[in-house]
């Protein structure tokens, strides 16, 4: 049951913080403003879980959501929890110190989560305990990754944080610029993070030591993905199209190129984010205009009209499995952020089985 609500948060999560990293009016992560929360004005007490004493075993046939996107090309295709039905009940909740711009990760039964205040915790997501509480001092604006032993987070202090997972004691800390608000990514012993001031950098995963860097030439505030070799990006580096603008990057024989995705996804307005579809044949881009279907043919990606658009504030898409449907959210200027919107062809190819009635 508790995996249902876990998803349902990544989903809602995702759309919440994309428009909230889009309203200029109330971006607090643009290195001038505020977080959300104040320091917790209540005591909250580190606390370090024995390594022995949290031996449950992980729900019976529940796979693990490790990173922000739940892989590393940040496909957020959740086709493997076909457990999850409704009806849905409340099993806990629990107030955390801070506000949650991210929903939590999750493995063998434990959910890892990072408030906006710098505190961090694992919690038993069956009883909705706590295994243990660690302070990083600043605010944690970002999804943890996880390793089978690691748990990496990146704070507003400028740095990335290793933590074991089953203590939560610190393993290495290393600076990698000014503000970190991208989701870590872990993938082959590396963990790859972006800053506000530009660098783009892969630190070995085991030691923290930084193996290279990239300037990106502007703020790096969106989760590092890659598939087939790439690494991609969000960032404003000269000699792109426009404002924001999606790029990526790869190593071949100790150098590294990077290139822009060109024309048909960048133009001279903000380009937030790229969905793909499962079935690769498609894709939807997150814009200033809403959000825009990206066909693939034989000659490349074609950009088609924006297809989904009310007022612009349309983000987060999630596609279904079967590439048919989709999820979005939008901001209906009610001031209520973040509404969750299904999408689908003509026919009525829906995206699950409706709900009973209640």
């Amino acid at each position: 049951m508790l995996g249902v609500v876990v998803l349902l948060a990544l989903v809602a999560g995702l759309a919440v913080a994309w428009h909230l990293a889009k309203q200029p009016a109330a971006d607090i992560h643009n290195g001038a403003s505020a977080f959300f929360s104040d320091p917790p004005t209540t005591t909250q007490t580190e606390t370090t879980a024995p390594a022995a004493t949290h031996k449950k075993k992980p729900f019976q046939g529940e796979p693990p959501w490790p990173m922000y996107g739940y892989n590393v090309a940040r496909t957020r295709d959740a086709s493997a929890f076909r457990q999850i039905k409704p009806p849905f009940h409340t099993v806990w909740k629990r107030k955390t110190f801070g506000i949650l711009e991210y929903p939590p990760s999750f493995a063998d039964g434990i959910l890892y989560l990072a408030t906006d205040s710098g505190w961090t915790q694992a919690i038993d997501a069956r009883t909705g305990e706590p295994v243990w509480t660690r302070r990083l001092g600043a605010g944690l604006a970002n999804e943890a990754a996880l390793s089978k032993t690691m748990m990496y987070v990146g704070s507003h202090d400028g740095h990335v944080y290793a933590l074991s997972r089953k203590t939560g004691k610190i393993i290495w800390k290393t600076k990698v610029g000014s503000e970190v608000e991208c989701s870590q990514l872990y993938y082959r012993g590396r963990v790859y993070s972006g800053s506000h001031s530009g660098q783009v950098r892969a630190m070995d995963a085991k030691t923290g030591h930084i193996l290279w860097t990239f300037q990106a030439s502007g703020e790096v505030k969106s989760g590092l993905s890659t598939a087939d070799g790439w690494l991609y990006f969000g960032s404003r580096r000269a000699g792109g199209h426009g404002k924001d603008d999606i790029w990526r990057a790869r190593e071949r024989h100790g150098r590294w190129s990077v290139e822009n995705l060109g024309p048909e996804f960048n133009t001279a307005d903000n380009e937030s984010e790229f969905q793909p579809a499962p079935n690769g044949r498609w894709g939807l881009l997150s814009t200033d205009q809403g959000l825009v279907r990206v066909v693939a043919t034989a000659h490349g990606w074609h950009r088609e009209q924006p297809f989904a658009n009310q007022n612009g504030s349309e983000i987060g898409p999630l596609i279904a499995p079967d590439s048919h449907s989709f999820i979005f959210s939008r901001d209906a200027g009610d001031g209520a952020s973040g509404e969750l919107f299904l999408a689908q062809p003509p026919g009525g190819v829906g995206w699950a089985p409706g709900c009973p009635a209640r």
